[in-house]
């Protein structure tokens, strides 16, 4: 569980989708095929923030419930979700949720599920699946392939000089195949045995102002002292915004884990 409240979010939530990458199609049609989604299928979505995910599953499915804590966040996933007739957004906490209609076929999360009590999370999912039903953890974030670039060397030592080395993770990074799925934590409760976790690739090129705007979304930098973290925006925004192309690639890992609901 992270550190940082999910409301956080809340401060951002204006631009939060206009900043934060939408994912791999792919992603979405190996989750149809294996969970067999289709119009008779129910999901819900635990942290849908806006919405970035919330489009490509409201298409696979014929009824998708939205479980959003952050009001701000939910308020604007309701408006970029209010033309799919099959989308419900709740503002909730996930583990206090206690939903009306029947058990769904499919809790989805992405990106999310880091937030939720690791004691309740499971036991909520099992609760309020179908027999049998689907849990899909779709986790992961930046990734260092062999090609990543390195400009990101010199960006941390931005975060180094600035937070004088107080930063919460080491360099270099883990390559994408150093990354774990998530099977272990998914089937130690005894309510899902694994199914199947599948590996995707990508990468993004910012320009400076919109991977400005990025980091402006991250729990842990909302929660700098402003006088810092506007240090840290300048001092990227000048590496980037002076290099040839004015770009900086970004790759990204995400794990799609499924499990299913023990009977």
């Amino acid at each position: 569980m992270s550190k940082y409240s999910p409301f956080v979010f809340d401060q951002v939530a204006s631009f939060y989708g206009q900043a934060r990458p939408t994912y791999p199609p792919q992603v979405f049609s190996d989750l149809r095929d294996i969970c067999s989604l289709d119009w008779k299928s129910s999901v819900v979505e635990v942290g849908p923030g806006t919405g970035q995910a919330s489009i490509p599953l409201a298409e696979l499915c014929g009824k998708l419930t939205c479980v959003e804590i952050g009001p701000r966040m939910a308020a604007v996933a309701a408006t970029n979700l209010s033309t799919f007739p099959n989308v419900k957004v709740v503002c909730s906490a996930f583990e206090d949720w206690s939903p009306i209609e029947e058990a769904f076929d499919l809790v989805f999360t992405i990106t999310a599920w880091h937030w939720l009590d690791p004691m309740r999370r499971y036991t909520k999912a099992h609760e309020v699946l179908r027999p049998r039903g689907y849990l899909a953890v779709a986790s992961g974030g930046h990734t260092f392939p062999p090609d990543y670039d390195r400009l990101f060397e010199r960006i941390s030592d931005v975060y180094h000089e600035v937070l004088e080395g107080n930063i919460r993770w080491t360099w270099p990074r883990p390559a994408s195949e150093e990354t774990p799925d998530e099977r272990e934590d998914m089937t130690k409760t005894g309510h899902f045995e694994f199914v199947e976790s599948k590996r995707y690739g990508w990468y993004v090129d910012y320009s400076p102002d919109h991977y400005i705007e990025l980091l402006k979304t991250f729990s842990d930098h909302i929660s700098l002292p402003a006088k810092k973290s506007d240090r840290i925006y300048q001092g990227i925004h000048k590496l980037i915004a002076e290099r040839p192309g004015q770009t900086l690639r970004k790759h990204y890992l995400t794990i799609l884990n499924i499990a299913r609901a023990r009977a």
